[in-house]
């Protein structure tokens, strides 16, 4: 599949220019092959509740009305917006009511290998930028209550219609519903309304309310993006700074005058304190290598180690077109200006994948990078005697870890 150029009425760059972390938009149509009769599902409600059986996969199923069918002294007891996490056993989709409550699923790229290729379709964002893909399935009603999300998202409708209240933005001090684990905005003010159907996509910036009810049976697809807070910021890149620090690197206050003021802290002190911090982040090349490591950090885990490959052993799976990437490895690579002189010199690159570091050729980093995860075994035998024999080291390194598979 490729890249996305068209947003239904906007192009691409349309979007970015007047929407993208700006304000909601519609587009509809933009995935016009989900209207066809004839279009097989990427994934079936019963596939996604398969999913939701397995121990190492996130799922929640959220309840607005009713509850669980149970027996004996909890029959009949009702609490809204009532939330189950999984891994669930089988026997809880029998127990659940006929409407008003909704299956979501995390992460479902990582294990279907179809809705890999669709996320990789929203590459005209920087793929370390996007999160995951979560599936939701809604009974009749179902939903999951007016809230607002600290990211941005696409809500690609893939079946059945949904119709979405927009509102404005709102922050943590906005009141939430008493007696629930969810963040549900209590007092919604809906702005805008739309029935989305197969094929259509909502597009909600951070902060701004949204609130999906399923009209019918549905299922939709959330496109995530990651952005790390700005605490995270301060205290990742203090850590990864700080690691490289040596102790002598202190405070000083040479040449400052007598005290008559011994218990104050003065602005002079703030503003030293302050030049060394500034002088210390005032890196772009120490930033740009946390940023690596933290974008391409796994949110569930790192892959699994599969087997001991040797170098020799790469070769031969690249010329049989037998290397593939894990749809569960994050890969991400430095631009020259954010790498070292004799790293970029020399024509290599800074790559990371699942929060680890590697030095390879940057023909190998824009092969694991850029390329569509189905393009990437043709393009490593075309390529193939471009690669050094350090590159075969950080391909047997990734075969090892499970961020790259033998297919």
């Amino acid at each position: 599949m490729s890249i996305l150029q068209q947003l239904g009425h906007l192009t691409v760059n349309e979007f970015l220019e007047s929407y993208w972390q700006q304000k909601p938009v519609l587009l509809r149509g933009v995935f016009p092959e989900f209207q066809s009769p004839d279009f097989k599902p990427l994934i079936t409600a019963n596939e996604l509740a398969g999913l939701a059986l397995e121990e190492d996969i996130e799922s929640r199923i959220i309840l607005e009305k009713g509850n669980l069918k149970q027996t004996g002294s909890e029959k009949n007891k009702s609490t809204p917006w009532a939330l189950h996490c999984g891994p669930f056993e089988e026997s809880i989709f029998a127990q659940l009511p006929e409407s008003h409550w909704t299956l979501l699923v995390q992460a479902v790229d990582h294990y279907s290998s179809d809705i890999a290729q669709l996320l990789e379709r929203f590459h005209f964002i920087p793929s370390w930028r996007l999160d995951d893909m979560m599936i939701s399935y809604a009974a009749d009603g179902g939903s999951v209550g007016p809230h607002y999300d600290q990211y941005d998202v696409f809500l690609l409708q893939a079946e059945g219609k949904r119709r979405w209240k927009i509102g404005p933005t709102y922050d943590e001090h906005a009141p939430k519903v008493d007696n629930t684990p969810l963040h549900i905005l209590k007092d919604f003010q809906v702005d805008e309304e739309w029935l989305v159907e197969p094929g259509d996509v909502l597009y909600v910036p951070p902060q701004y309310g949204h609130w999906g009810v399923a009209e019918g049976e549905c299922l939709t697809y959330s496109v995530g993006f990651r952005a790390p807070s700005a605490e995270e910021i301060l205290a990742g890149l203090g850590d990864h700074i700080g690691a490289s620090l040596s102790e002598s690197q202190r405070f000083s206050d040479a040449k400052r005058p007598a005290t008559q003021t011994p218990g104050v802290i003065t602005s002079e002190d703030v503003q030293r304190i302050q030049q060394l911090a500034l002088k210390l982040i005032n890196n772009p090349e120490a930033i740009a290598q946390w940023l690596g490591y933290e974008m391409t950090h796994p949110k569930y885990g790192a892959p699994e180690i599969t087997q001991d490959y040797q170098e020799q052993d790469i070769l031969e799976l690249i010329l049989n077109g037998n290397l593939e990437k894990n749809t569960a490895a994050r890969f991400a690579y430095l631009e020259d200006e954010l790498t070292s002189d004799q790293v970029s010199s020399a024509g290599l690159a800074s790559l990371f994948v699942d929060g680890e570091s590697y030095t390879c050729s940057k023909v190998l980093a824009q092969l694991l990078c850029d390329l569509p995860f189905t393009q990437l075994s043709i393009e490593l035998q075309n390529n193939a005697e471009r690669l050094s024999r350090d590159d075969f080291h950080v391909l047997s390194q990734l075969l090892n870890t499970g961020a790259l598979m033998e297919s």
